[in-house]
């Protein structure tokens, strides 16, 4: 590698300096030498590490880091069968102001035991308001909702991830590469297992991150005609049950959309009848609305209107 490579050519360098056996002309020749090929070494080991900050990696994590505090678990809980459901939301504005979609919000609704949980820490907190776009009708809608709840034990309210501006929602572009953070189905087991009954926080609560890219935009009813209405955000972001909700992101945190169903959902919701891997689908497709029109919503919910940025 490039770092072993300077170490030994580094090593070199002191030992032709420390040579005795060598004349003063023959140190200062190997020196000169040995110090311009660990020149250029150094020059190609800076110039790999700015294309790896180009490439996002360091940006990727650094936002990450950034934000995970502003994820939450969403948990709904069924008293006599024990069944559980989840999902994700993330904040958007002070005093506790989370984004998710329609479908968990009404998940939530609809039953008295629920915890939001934030991401890392494990504390959980309280529902204040509750609500789902009033048009949600299914996975191609506006799936939105909105939660406050109280901060009271966290430290402090939450970062809010920014929101992409209206234009720049409508200019996003094929290829974009995006990532997002929520709460895979598949870890339900690990997230609530662990729990210090002291504290009464959740130990294992913990977000994971996924990449991809912008795949293809269209209406709600799969059309491609004017930028302006392709709110329905294709992307290869593999998503599972549980990272409904989650936050769909640029590099520098900006939200340009709410992940809200996968390719394999889509096909269990016209078959209800069918389950199993028929309905498993191997590509990586998942679905997104763009974030403008929750900026929409949101601003004609009074109680979430002002705590917007």
């Amino acid at each position: 590698s490039l770092l072993t490579g300077i170490d030994s050519l580094t090593d070199d360098l002191t030992r032709v300096e420390n040579d005795r056996g060598l004349d003063a002309a023959q140190r200062r020749e190997l020196a000169a030498a040995t110090q311009a090929e660990l020149d250029r070494l150094r020059a190609e080991l800076s110039a790999a590490q700015e294309a790896l900050r180009d490439s996002g990696d360091e940006r990727w994590a650094s936002t990450v880091e950034q934000y995970a505090d502003s994820i939450f678990l969403c948990v709904a809980v069924e008293p006599d069968t024990r069944r559980v459901g989840i999902g994700t939301a993330f904040c958007i504005g002070r005093d506790g102001l989370l984004a998710t979609n329609a479908h968990v919000a009404e998940m939530l609704q609809a039953h008295k035991v629920r915890w939001i949980i934030q991401n890392r820490t494990g504390r959980v907190c309280e529902v204040r308001n509750i609500i789902a776009h009033p048009d949600f009708e299914g996975a191609a809608s506006p799936d939105l909702g909105l939660i406050r709840i109280e901060t009271d034990k966290l430290d402090g309210d939450p970062a809010a991830l920014p929101l992409a501006s209206t234009d720049a929602a409508a200019n996003l572009g094929v290829g974009t590469h995006v990532g997002t953070i929520g709460f895979p189905g598949e870890l339900q087991r690990n997230y609530l297992n662990r729990i210090d009954k002291k504290t009464q926080r959740f130990e294992s609560v913990l977000a994971t991150f996924k990449d991809g890219w912008v795949g293809r935009l269209t209406t709600y009813d799969g059309r491609h005609n004017d930028p302006a209405k392709h709110v329905l955000i294709q992307h290869s972001a593999s998503l599972s049950g549980g990272t409904s909700g989650s936050p769909m992101f640029l590099h520098d945190g900006t939200v340009v959309a709410i992940s809200n169903s996968s390719i394999s959902q889509r096909l269990a919701a016209r078959d209800p009848n069918t389950s199993g891997p028929s309905l498993l689908s191997a590509a990586e497709i998942g679905f997104a609305i763009r974030v403008d029109e929750l900026t929409r919503f949101a601003k004609v919910i009074p109680w979430a209107r002002d705590r917007l940025p």
